[in-house]
């Protein structure tokens, strides 16, 4: 029964990361396929990117930010594994 309550935790935790996955989505390749060009906030992170095409550009900020959401996610995880095991052990 302690197990079947965790996993609230996890589900809701797992649409939370797959809203800001939509999100980061539409703010990248969203907008750039509804103008036909990088967003402004884009085009100034990295001047490499105003000289790609807007769609590879957007592509590019798109992968590069999931990669840094699933290591962040990744390494939430471990620190909340490691805390519950560590209180477990305590008590």
């Amino acid at each position: 029964a302690a197990r079947a309550r965790g996993a609230g935790g996890v589900h809701w935790a797992a649409l939370a990361g797959l809203a800001a996955m939509a999100g980061w989505l539409a703010l990248t390749m969203g907008c750039t396929m509804w103008t036909g060009a990088l967003p402004g906030w884009l085009a100034a992170m990295a001047p490499a990117l105003a000289a790609m095409q807007p769609l590879a550009g957007a592509l590019v900020v798109f992968v590069l930010g999931m990669a840094v959401a699933v290591l962040l996610a990744y390494a939430v995880t471990a620190l909340a594994i490691r805390a519950r095991r560590a209180a477990a052990r305590a008590g």
